[in-house]
């Protein structure tokens, strides 16, 4: 599983490597949020190769071999801008990002987007999958996270994220031949959607559930023609206005 974290300084996309618990920062991003140029000249030129490591990361053309520094280099890239943005990432890291991270291992921020798209295209695949819609797929996915939208769930859940997408684009198992008891299995397009244990359930002959259910509509139909014909006389009611005996319309129950 990666350990990278990734968040947003202003409109730059930073992302952290975490090996030993100690970060590792992408050198390109840094540069990027800094407006440093040539920053391959800087990483081979001005700073400390034995906290420079190639990192094999994914990104939108595939894994790609990044250059990660670590917090003495970061210390070495800022030091070198004198713009403001310097200031401003400086305070963001040492006030913000670093705390964190030694306090709980990771910095809790949102998807970037590169990690929404790849969470849009696993909810596609789940969805082919399982020919369940969009929609109910996403809603598996915000119940499991606790959002109210898939850009919401946190940078250090991207990975449970899409682990839970792959597992849930998988048949439940079928329960043991050999189990005794009673067992509720719903297909839906070839696909075992819901599996249920309902020994304790009363259950009832299909054709006899079927049988029951048309008589108590016919029994509401009645009732319902009752009700319509009837008038109300002096607080009692009559049938004597009835434009026809109600037993002709349903014989065969008496009330």
């Amino acid at each position: 599983m990666s350990n990278l974290i990734a968040y947003q300084f202003k409109n730059s996309n930073i992302r952290i490597e975490l090996k030993n618990n100690e970060p590792l920062f992408c050198l390109a991003d840094v540069a990027d949020a800094l407006n440093i140029k040539n920053h391959r000249d800087l990483a081979s030129k001005q700073l400390n190769p034995k906290g420079v490591e190639k990192i094999y990361t994914l990104t939108n053309g595939g894994k790609q071999e990044l250059t990660f520094i670590d917090e003495a280099n970061l210390y070495r890239v800022i030091f070198r801008s004198n713009k403001k943005e310097a200031v401003d990432f400086q305070n963001w890291v040492f006030e913000q990002v670093l705390p964190s991270i030694r306090k709980t291992g990771s910095y809790s921020l949102t998807l970037t987007t590169e990690q929404q798209y790849q969470i849009k295209e696993a909810v596609h695949a789940n969805a082919a999958k399982t020919h369940r819609r969009f929609f109910a797929v996403y809603k598996s996915l915000y119940a499991k996270f606790n959002v109210p939208r898939y850009q919401d769930i946190l940078a250090k859940d991207f990975d449970d994220a899409m682990l839970f997408l792959e597992a849930s684009d998988k048949q439940p198992a079928l329960p043991n031949l050999n189990q005794n008891g009673r067992w509720l299995v719903i297909v839906k397009n070839n696909i075992v959607t819901h599996i249920e244990n309902i020994n304790d359930y009363n259950c009832i002959n299909a054709d006899v559930f079927k049988k029951l259910r048309m008589q108590t509509k016919q029994q509401a139909e009645y009732l319902l023609e009752l009700a319509k014909r009837m008038r109300v006389i002096d607080g009692e009611c009559s049938n004597s206005r009835l434009d026809a005996p109600i037993e002709e319309l349903h014989s065969k129950f008496i009330i």
